[in-house]
């Protein structure tokens, strides 16, 4: 049954090539040459075909064979309908091996070159002039060829070339190395004061970045509280800003009483509203806060131990680990906060529930918070993005 190994093997026999020269000229490796002429390479199933394809029009190329004829016939190789098809087309008929040395060790006939790199000997064309040279003609040549601006070939060719070209930079002379003659010390005294000049620039910029590192770590901690929430009273601290306690109406005192009549149902709640998320029982990690004074459910961690503050207007959205957190308004921790949880499993706490208990507007005694959790060690306000 014919097989295109063996016809792409016979061909190269025709061709008078060798393993080596088909390697020479595609750089495939002899083993897989070997592999492809005996037809074992479409057998292996480990072999990629597109390799196998690659290599095997690459061999066809180096032998002359068309593209279309080799595709073909790997089509049929594949499918194992190979007919001949590369020995009908090419005429092959089967060599003399004797004629062909398939040594593949590279000591193989080496392939000769269709031209020769070496110039004819200059002998040749001197044994033929037998005369004696003129004495007179030897020495014009003397002299032509130490002419001043003249270089004479030494095979006696009436060529010429001229001295290079000084006007080129290759051909120009290497400037002496540096010492104390030739440095130019005033240019070099310009290049230390424009030094000096740009050093203070980068002093008063270092500066500036510095202090605007600062500016940004105080307003990101202004409202920390480093001792803890309590102070020397074994009171909690406020967790909203002075400011905005100032806008709340206060419920003690003799201010209350003359606004209200004794009454404090006369209090409002401020505009701007702060709710603290505690992690109380273990790191948050994270928690998600969207408010309508942002855009976003940003994530948060908090320390356990540690708080955060949140300002909102009429709308605060929640979600996290519900289990290690408690939610505190003026101090007040928020009852089964878990029972405002919508659909989608978010915690929505809106104005009208804070509206609708007066008895959270009045900052807290510092009284224990439920289960013996103790007040948090810091509050942060919310990051800037």
């Amino acid at each position: 049954m014919p097989s295109l190994g063996e016809d792409l093997s016979d061909l190269r026999k025709k061709e008078n090539l060798t393993l080596k020269n088909i390697f020479d000229s595609t750089r495939i490796p002899i083993y897989i040459l070997k592999a492809i002429e005996d037809s074992s390479i479409f057998k292996d199933p480990k072999r990629n075909r597109t390799y196998v394809r690659s290599f095997v029009r690459t061999y066809a190329k180096a032998l002359k064979i068309s593209e279309s004829d080799i595709l073909k016939a790997l089509d049929q190789t594949y499918d194992q309908k190979y007919d001949g098809l590369i020995a009908q087309n090419y005429r092959l008929s089967k060599p003399d091996s004797e004629n062909i040395d398939e040594d593949t060790s590279g000591a193989s006939q080496e392939y000769q070159p269709k031209f020769s790199l070496e110039t004819p000997s200059e002998s040749s064309k001197e044994e033929e002039n037998t005369e004696p040279p003129d004495e007179t003609t030897d020495q014009e040549e003397k002299n032509e060829l130490y002419k001043a601006n003249t270089i004479k070939t030494s095979t006696g060719s009436d060529k010429e070339y001229t001295q290079p070209d000084s006007s080129k930079p290759h051909n120009q002379k290497m400037p002496d190395p540096p010492n104390v003659h030739n440095i130019n010390w005033a240019a070099m005294n310009n290049k230390i004061s424009d030094l000096k000049t740009r050093t203070p620039v980068t002093i008063i910029a270092a500066i500036i970045v510095i202090i605007l590192a600062a500016a940004a770590f105080f307003i990101y901690t202004r409202y920390e509280t480093p001792g803890g929430p309590q102070n020397g009273s074994g009171k909690l601290q406020s967790v909203l800003p002075m400011d905005t306690l100032n806008n709340v109406k206060s419920v003690t005192g003799d201010t209350a009483k003359a606004e209200t009549g004794g009454d404090t149902t006369a209090m409002t709640l401020p505009d701007t509203l702060h709710l603290v998320v505690y992690a109380a029982y273990k790191k948050l990690e994270p928690v998600r806060v969207k408010s309508d004074l942002g855009n976003h459910l940003n994530p948060y961690w908090v320390e356990k131990g540690q708080a955060m503050r949140f300002r909102f207007l009429n709308n605060i959205y929640i979600r996290g680990q519900y289990s290690r957190m408690m939610l505190l308004f003026h101090g007040h921790p928020i009852p089964n906060f878990q029972q405002y949880k919508g659909n989608d499993g978010t915690i929505h706490l809106q104005r009208s529930l804070f509206e609708s208990h007066k008895d959270w507007w009045k900052p807290s005694d510092g009284g224990p918070l439920p289960n013996g959790v103790p007040w948090p060690s810091a509050i942060h306000d919310t990051p800037i993005y």
